[in-house]
């Protein structure tokens, strides 16, 4: 597909011939991660060799998880605080999962791995637009440093929210506070939760 302006994130770049080869192509930004240092360093010295330091960049992590909990983004009105996921709209020739970790990368500066489509949610009324959200379980690999982060009307930070305790947490939609948890504690969950309006009622206590 066309990387062009593209933000590409490659798992496991190795010794960089692929954030090379797609910066070359045009990308915007090219975020590399590889686990085995020896190889990053060959990765920064071939990124070097190409001059496109302000292109590629390189993380040494592994992936790994943080049990227990989900990132949320926190926002904050007259009314309160209250949670959301990261997510936004999807660009041409780009897969869901891709733009899965995209917003990700945007808007929380975080690379993730996109692994499964886990829940299916409407928005029928209220917007200028019929929403669907497709919510997709993704796996924390670390932190992009300094990140430019397009931020959301109202967000003031991300946070790391408590799965066991997730129905007492404004979350919204808040249909997908109980399928979460059903989710992660290996109970039957259910996939396509149909319409959410404004002001759905769910228990928080």
């Amino acid at each position: 597909g066309q990387v062009k302006n593209k933000t590409i994130v490659d798992l496991g770049c190795s010794m960089g011939d692929m954030p090379v080869y797609f910066a070359l192509k045009g990308a915007k930004k090219v975020v590399g991660v590889e686990m085995l240092p020896h190889r990053v360093k060959l990765a920064l010295k071939n990124i070097s060799l190409n001059n496109l330091e302000d292109v590629c960049q390189i993380i040494n992590a592994a992936v790994g998880g943080k049990d227990g909990k989900m990132l949320v983004i926190k926002l904050k009105d007259s009314d309160g605080e209250w949670y959301i996921m990261p997510g936004g709209g999807q660009e041409a020739e780009e897969l869901l999962s891709s733009a899965a970790c995209r917003e990700v990368a945007e808007e929380m500066g975080i690379i993730t791995e996109c692994k499964e489509l886990l829940f299916v949610i409407e928005g029928l009324h209220g917007e200028k637009f019929h929403r669907v959200d497709l919510v997709f379980l993704c796996e924390y690999i670390g932190d992009i440093p300094n990140a430019s982060l397009h931020r959301d009307t109202n967000q003031i930070g991300y946070d790391w929210l408590d799965i066991s305790t997730l129905n007492i947490q404004p979350l919204y939609p808040s249909k997908l506070r109980r399928q979460i948890m059903n989710y992660y504690e290996g109970k039957q969950y259910q996939v396509y939760l149909g319409n959410e309006e404004a002001g759905d009622p769910e228990c928080l206590v």
